[in-house]
């Protein structure tokens, strides 16, 4: 089972849109079945994003599919006693993703409900739950769900910090401002050298034809500035003997090609500004797409087959 973090240093990078949009392309490309399905958590408990979106067909999260069923207590010992019982107690979102009633429960989502009594005094009283989400994970591994996948809260809340600790590939959402790059590359530096983790770095909602900025750098000579930045932080860390211990990527072009860096990262989706929805369900149901919109698809099967290297 692979256990994906989407994290981001800062709120607002776009982090949970990403996670959003590139959730079929995982389940179709990890062959999940309701029999062996991922597990999609929403951890964000102060600003739950994820559960918004992903609200049921009775247009809420009830409590039986909130992060009370990871509570170590009797009712999850009773549970895990009986794979389909617990596995019912999740909310399926896979035709909510575009994949179709038939791989309706391919995918199955843990909201951050805060109707939960064990959740409701927020991320910062989270030290209840904590625990949990280890024990939790072991349970899924146990049931060969395919991939255990965390929407993780921005910074260093409890939550994010368990989720980063459990998972091996770790998708780091960012802008390409200032703020964003430098906030990461702190994060890497302090987070990366000793953990043996993959890293994706994605220059997340890029603008789209190589606008300029207001002091007159294009997106092109931003991308370098993250990419020197990486460069450097990667010496830093050969010189002190701790390099091997990651791996760190960063999405580029189609090819992959860092001389082509204006078409870099995910694309900015000009619907997201207004409605942030899942590309693959409205091309499921044949609403045509804007071309920013295809871009971005081909951006997140690129960024799926990133996190899946060497894994399926």
């Amino acid at each position: 089972m692979i256990n994906i973090s989407f994290f981001s240093y800062k709120g607002g990078s776009g982090r949970t849109s990403l996670l959003y949009n590139t959730l079929p392309y995982l389940a179709e490309s990890l062959h999940a079945t309701p029999e062996e399905p991922i597990i999609v958590l929403d951890l964000d408990v102060d600003s739950k994003g994820l559960s918004f979106l992903l609200k049921g067909p009775n247009n809420s999260t009830s409590e039986i599919n909130s992060l009370e069923i990871i509570a170590h207590d009797n009712y999850i010992e009773s549970l895990i006693q009986d794979k389909d019982k617990l596995l019912y107690q999740m909310l399926p979102i896979g035709s909510l993703l575009g994949l179709g009633e038939d791989m309706n429960r391919s995918v199955l989502f843990v909201s951050a409900s805060p109707n939960s009594r064990r959740v409701s005094l927020g991320a910062n009283n989270f030290d209840s739950v904590n625990a949990d989400i280890s024990y939790f994970c072991n349970i899924c591994e146990d049931y060969n769900c395919k991939a255990f996948v965390m929407d993780t809260p921005a910074g260093g809340q409890l939550s994010a910090d368990v989720a980063l600790r459990i998972s091996n590939k770790i998708v780091t959402a960012m802008r390409i401002t200032r703020q964003f790059r430098e906030g990461t590359i702190e994060f890497l530096d302090r987070h990366m050298r000793d953990l043996e983790k993959n890293y994706i770095i994605v220059p997340n909602v890029v603008p789209v034809d190589n606008e300029h900025s207001k002091d007159g750098n294009d997106v092109t000579s931003k991308m370098k500035l993250i990419l020197n930045r990486i460069d450097d932080l990667r010496a830093k860390n050969l010189a002190n003997e701790t390099n091997n211990s990651y791996n760190t990527q960063l999405i580029l072009d189609h090819e992959g090609d860092s001389s082509n860096l204006s078409s870099a990262g995910i694309n900015e989706v000009r619907r997201f500004k207004f409605e942030e929805a899942n590309l693959n369900y409205l091309s499921s149901k044949q609403i045509i797409l804007r071309e920013d919109e295809k871009k971005a698809i081909e951006k997140y099967k690129i960024l799926t087959e990133m996190i899946l290297d060497g894994d399926h």
